[in-house]
C-alpha cells in the first residue's frame, strides 16, 4: 500500500477501517529501499523491490506486517489502517463535490443512479442518492435541489456506498477524498469528499 499521511513504524497499534479490527505493525518494508535491505541487483531485486525499515512516512510505497487478525482476509483492497487514536471515518453517506465530465454522449447525473465510486484503491457500488445544489467555481450556491447535474456542470451530491467505505474530507487527508465516480465502465464525475 502507500502511506497516504503521517508515519507507520513497528509497535505501532492500527485499525482497520472499515471494520474496526485492531492489529500491531510487526515489521515495515518500503519500495525502493530506503532502510538498509541489500544491494541494487541482488538476486531476487524486482522493479517493486522492499527493503525493511524503522518507519514509512507520507508518500511511500510500503508492506506492513500485521499481527493480531484474524487472517489475511481482514485486509482488503479499499481498507486503510489508521492509528487507534485517530480512525478515518466509514459514513453509511457522504457529501461530494463532483464535476461531471463533458465527454461525448454521457447522461447527466441524477438522483437515483446507480454508480461505482473508486478512492485510493476502493472500488464499490453507490448509488447517487441525493443531488444536494448546483454551484460556481467558487462554490457558491446556483441552484438548489437541482433534477439532474448537466455535463461540465459542478454540484454537491449525496452518495450512499453499498456498504462502508473509508473517506474523509478532502480538506482533511486529500488522498482519502479525492473520489471518481464511473457507470457502466465510463468515467462520469470527479470530484472531491466534502463531508461524511
Amino acid at each position: 500500500g502507500r502511506v497516504a499521511a503521517g508515519a507507520v513504524c513497528a509497535g505501532m497499534k492500527v485499525v482497520v477501517v472499515p471494520g474496526g479490527l485492531v492489529a500491531t505493525v510487526e515489521r515495515v518494508a518500503t519500495v525502493g529501499g530506503s532502510g538498509g535491505g541489500g544491494e541494487a541487483g541482488d538476486a531476487g531485486d524486482t522493479a517493486l523491490s522492499l527493503a525493511p525499515a524503522t518507519l514509512a512516512i507520507a508518500g511511500q510505497g510500503a508492506e506492513l506486517t500485521l499481527a493480531g487478525l484474524p487472517g489475511p482476509e481482514a485486509v482488503a483492497a479499499g481498507c486503510v489502517l489508521c492509528p487507534v487514536s485517530a480512525p478515518c471515518p466509514s459514513p453509511s453517506s457522504f457529501t461530494a463535490r463532483l464535476t461531471v465530465l463533458d465527454t461525448h454522449g454521457a447522461p447527466p447525473l441524477l438522483r437515483g443512479a446507480s454508480v461505482t465510486l473508486h478512492a485510493h484503491a476502493l472500488q464499490a457500488a453507490a448509488v447517487v442518492s441525493g443531488l444536494v445544489a448546483l454551484v460556481d467555481e467558487a462554490g457558491a450556491i446556483t441552484r438548489a435541489k437541482p433534477r439532474l447535474v448537466p455535463q461540465g456542470a459542478t454540484a454537491l451530491v449525496t452518495i450512499t456506498p453499498a456498504g462502508p467505505v473509508a473517506v474523509e474530507a478532502a480538506e482533511l487527508c486529500a488522498a482519502l477524498g479525492r473520489i471518481v465516480v464511473r457507470d457502466r465502465g465510463r468515467t462520469v464525475a470527479v470530484g472531491v469528499v466534502v463531508d461524511g
